[in-house]
């Protein structure tokens, strides 16, 4: 979350950060993808750059709440936010391991 850079701004905007657990790093593929880099790739092999966060919009975002659903891509998940203003947003991401059915503890790490 950003706060807005005015005093009478209340709201400011979010950000969803994508980065591995064990690393914080953004993963080669991305958790949000990738996108063209345009020549402008800091190594010359490389033709994209992983997306590392997506922008939510206005306002405080809440805890994301990932919906697993159909899966027609292995561990590709929709993460779901609601902002203070009231708007639901639904971004694609894709999970470096894959995902599971069931209720997993923070403390507990499946490595299945």
């Amino acid at each position: 979350f950003t706060p807005a850079t005015t005093q009478c701004g209340g709201e400011g905007t979010s950000r969803l950060l994508g980065r591995a657990f064990n690393s914080g790093l953004v993963p080669p593929r991305g958790i949000f993808g990738t996108e063209p880099c345009g020549g402008s790739c800091p190594d010359e092999t490389v033709e994209a750059i992983a997306i590392g966060s997506e922008y939510l919009g206005s306002g405080l975002a809440s805890s994301p709440s990932i919906h697993i659903g159909n899966q027609e891509v292995p561990g590709k998940v929709t993460v779901i936010v609601q902002q203070s203003t009231g708007a639901i947003t639904g971004n694609q991401a894709q999970t470096i391991t894959g995902i599971s059915n069931g209720e997993v503890s923070w403390q507990e790490y499946r490595s299945e």
